[in-house]
Protein backbone atom coordinates (compact mmCIF):
# COMPACT_ATOMS: atom_id res chain seq x y z
CA UNK A 1 0.00 0.00 0.00
CA UNK A 2 1.17 3.49 -0.55
CA UNK A 3 1.01 6.71 -2.50
CA UNK A 4 2.12 7.57 -6.01
CA UNK A 5 3.09 11.22 -6.30
CA UNK A 6 3.94 13.49 -9.20
CA UNK A 7 4.69 17.15 -9.55
CA UNK A 8 2.16 19.44 -11.25
CA UNK A 9 4.18 19.40 -14.48
CA UNK A 10 4.51 15.59 -14.33
CA UNK A 11 8.31 15.76 -14.41
CA UNK A 12 9.00 14.43 -10.89
CA UNK A 13 7.59 11.02 -9.92
CA UNK A 14 7.82 9.18 -6.62
CA UNK A 15 6.28 6.32 -4.70
CA UNK A 16 5.80 6.25 -0.92
CA UNK A 17 5.10 2.73 0.25
CA UNK A 18 4.97 0.10 2.92
CA UNK A 19 4.81 -3.65 2.32
CA UNK A 20 3.87 -6.46 4.68
CA UNK A 21 4.63 -10.17 4.45
CA UNK A 22 2.90 -12.62 6.78
CA UNK A 23 1.69 -9.72 8.93
CA UNK A 24 5.19 -8.27 9.44
CA UNK A 25 6.57 -5.12 7.85
CA UNK A 26 8.84 -6.16 4.97
CA UNK A 27 9.58 -2.75 3.40
CA UNK A 28 8.99 0.92 4.20
CA UNK A 29 10.36 3.20 1.51
CA UNK A 30 10.33 6.11 -0.91
CA UNK A 31 11.17 5.28 -4.51
CA UNK A 32 12.41 8.12 -6.74
CA UNK A 33 11.36 7.14 -10.28
CA UNK A 34 13.52 9.84 -11.87
CA UNK A 35 16.73 8.59 -10.25
CA UNK A 36 15.62 4.92 -10.09
CA UNK A 37 16.67 4.99 -6.44
CA UNK A 38 14.96 3.80 -3.28
CA UNK A 39 15.43 5.03 0.28
CA UNK A 40 14.38 2.60 3.01
CA UNK A 41 13.15 3.69 6.42
CA UNK A 42 14.08 0.89 8.79
CA UNK A 43 14.76 3.53 11.44
CA UNK A 44 11.25 5.07 11.38
CA UNK A 45 8.47 3.23 13.15
CA UNK A 46 5.18 2.73 11.34
CA UNK A 47 2.27 2.11 13.68
CA UNK A 48 -0.91 0.20 13.02
CA UNK A 49 -4.18 -0.86 14.53
CA UNK A 50 -7.23 -2.60 13.08
CA UNK A 51 -8.35 0.57 11.24
CA UNK A 52 -5.23 2.36 10.04
CA UNK A 53 -1.52 2.27 9.36
CA UNK A 54 0.41 5.46 10.16
CA UNK A 55 3.57 5.83 8.10
CA UNK A 56 5.46 9.07 8.73
CA UNK A 57 7.86 10.09 5.96
CA UNK A 58 10.49 12.83 6.01
CA UNK A 59 8.87 15.99 4.57
CA UNK A 60 11.73 16.53 2.12
CA UNK A 61 10.40 13.77 -0.15
CA UNK A 62 7.02 15.47 -0.46
CA UNK A 63 8.69 18.88 -0.87
CA UNK A 64 10.60 17.55 -3.88
CA UNK A 65 7.25 17.16 -5.68
CA UNK A 66 6.67 20.93 -5.45
CA UNK A 67 3.49 22.85 -4.73
CA UNK A 68 0.15 21.05 -5.13
CA UNK A 69 1.45 17.66 -6.29
CA UNK A 70 -0.94 14.98 -7.55
CA UNK A 71 -1.04 12.25 -4.88
CA UNK A 72 -2.91 8.98 -5.47
CA UNK A 73 -3.20 6.06 -3.05
CA UNK A 74 -3.17 2.38 -3.86
CA UNK A 75 -3.65 -0.93 -2.07
CA UNK A 76 -2.36 -4.26 -3.31
CA UNK A 77 -3.18 -7.36 -1.27
CA UNK A 78 -1.98 -10.84 -2.12
CA UNK A 79 -0.58 -9.63 -5.43
CA UNK A 80 -3.92 -8.19 -6.55
CA UNK A 81 -4.70 -4.47 -6.86
CA UNK A 82 -7.63 -3.84 -4.49
CA UNK A 83 -7.73 -0.05 -4.81
CA UNK A 84 -5.95 2.26 -7.21
CA UNK A 85 -6.04 5.96 -8.00
CA UNK A 86 -7.50 6.95 -4.59
CA UNK A 87 -7.36 10.71 -4.02
CA UNK A 88 -5.03 11.69 -1.18
CA UNK A 89 -5.45 14.87 0.89
CA UNK A 90 -2.40 16.23 2.69
CA UNK A 91 -2.96 17.17 6.32
CA UNK A 92 -0.34 19.49 7.80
Amino acid sequence: MGIHGKSQDGEILGQFGIKFLDGERAAYFVFDHNAAKQENFDYIRATEDEHQILTPYPAVHFSELGDSPDLRGYLNFGGVDRQTDVRVDVVR
